[in-house]
């Protein structure tokens, strides 16, 4: 029988160790993907904190004649048969904007039974202040027309937190409103003038078509140029085209999304819309 040259203790206690050391090592990737997470994660809360957003308003408007417009009256005591002609359309004169069925009462023996109401220059219907049904008399004005070398502005109204932040010579886009359908391209104006006073409800009423419960305040733009040709300015924005446009009013900070009784001292005042 053979005898081991050590002792049975020391081979015990040496017998792990020569099995060698378990370690798990963490790989590489894991510990770049966990310190990227951590600095995303600082960045985040950085930008929270000290981030911010604009606060915008959408107002309304629309493009009305810089020029006193042409009117064009009935001509006939009778009701409205047809309408021709909608705002915005290019006429010439003589031509037909709508067909009145004459009151047999009224009518002479001779006259037809329908009359037409004939454009008396050429230009832009303005206005159409008639219905398909109306009884009209002789003088009833039925069609506002814009002569074809006047020029258009647009009227915004605003509400009072607009009116504090814009000012003349400030840079505005506007979309015109077609069928309730805003067009995508812009159309740059600059602020002419800017009312102190609030509008009255029959001034609101004749812009909007309806009052409103709060003050609203005019702001008049100039359009760049003259009116161009057909397919130009001229046709996105006649007379009576409704128009829309965004203007910032405040800047605030992003933690007064969560924390609502910071918000007074995160607002920022804005800066008036971009020169250029």
């Amino acid at each position: 029988m053979t005898h081991s040259p050590f002792r049975p203790e020391v081979i015990a206690a040496r017998r792990q160790s020569w099995l060698g050391e378990i370690r798990v090592k963490t790989p590489l990737w894991l510990g770049a993907c966990s310190l990227l997470a951590i600095l995303s994660l600082f960045v985040a809360l950085i930008v929270f904190l000290r981030g911010s957003y604009s606060q915008y308003v959408r107002v309304s408007g629309r493009a009305v004649a810089d020029t006193q417009t042409v009117l064009a009256s009935a001509g006939a005591t009778g009701s409205i048969a047809r309408i021709l002609v909608g705002e915005g359309a290019r006429v010439r004169a003589g031509d037909v904007l709508a067909l009145i069925s004459q009151d047999p009462a009224a009518a002479s023996p001779d006259s037809t039974k329908t009359v037409a109401v004939a454009s008396p220059i050429d230009g832009i219907v303005a206005r159409v202040s008639i219905h398909l049904g109306d009884t009209v008399q002789a003088a009833t004005t039925t069609f506002a027309l814009l002569p074809e070398a006047n020029s258009v502005r647009v009227v915004l109204l605003v509400p009072e937190q607009v009116r504090r932040v814009v000012a003349t010579g400030d840079r505005i886009d506007l979309f015109a409103e077609s069928h309730g359908q805003r067009n995508s391209e812009p159309i740059h104006a600059a602020v002419a003038a800017v009312a102190s006073v609030a509008s009255s409800d029959a001034q609101i009423a004749a812009l909007r078509g309806e009052p409103t419960k709060y003050p609203l305040y005019r702001v008049d733009l100039e359009l760049p140029g003259k009116r161009e040709p057909q397919g130009g300015l001229a046709d996105k924005l006649a007379p009576g085209t409704a128009v829309t446009a965004t203007i910032p009013v405040a800047r605030k900070r992003l933690i007064a999304l969560l924390v609502p009784r910071v918000e007074a001292a995160g607002t920022i005042p804005a800066a008036h819309p971009r020169q250029e």
